[in-house]
Formats: C-alpha cells, sequence, structure tokens
C-alpha cells in the first residue's frame, strides 16, 4: 500500500436468516462473528476460519455451523 501505511480491510459476512452482520475494518472495530452475527466484546479476540482469514467466529461450534450452512462454498484460500 506504499508508504508504509496500514489500509483498511474491509471484510463483512452475511446470513442467510437476513441479519446484516456486515461492519467495520481491521483499523479497530468490534467484528461480528461468521456463524451467530454476535459482536466481539474485545478487539480482535475471535479466531479467524485458517483457511480464508476472511471470517471470525466466537467459538467452535459458530465455525463448523457455518461451515456447514455454506461457509464451506465460499471459502477461498487465503493469498
Amino acid at each position: 500500500l506504499g508508504g508504509g501505511g496500514r489500509g483498511a480491510r474491509v471484510y463483512s459476512s452475511s446470513r442467510d436468516d437476513g441479519v446484516d452482520v456486515s461492519v467495520g475494518t481491521l483499523t479497530g472495530e468490534l467484528r461480528p462473528c461468521g456463524g451467530c452475527g454476535k459482536i466481539e466484546s474485545i478487539k480482535h479476540t475471535w479466531k479467524a476460519c485458517s483457511r480464508c482469514k476472511a471470517e471470525y467466529y466466537c467459538g467452535r461450534d459458530c465455525q463448523a455451523r457455518a461451515w456447514k450452512e455454506g461457509h464451506k462454498q465460499t471459502c477461498q484460500i487465503a493469498r
């Protein structure tokens, strides 16, 4: 991104139940769980999908559920 500055990486997640969990950037805002939509209470404490690094989960149960409910098809290997 030139000049040594940090760019803001925007992330989002959508769920089939119509809940919009698209928020923020990795510059300091709290992230939503890609499974249940709950917002983390302490910045950057949730684990990212180990494959794509684009979705974050509050726990193993949400990660497994999201994988079965469609993240498996949309997940792209991080480059």
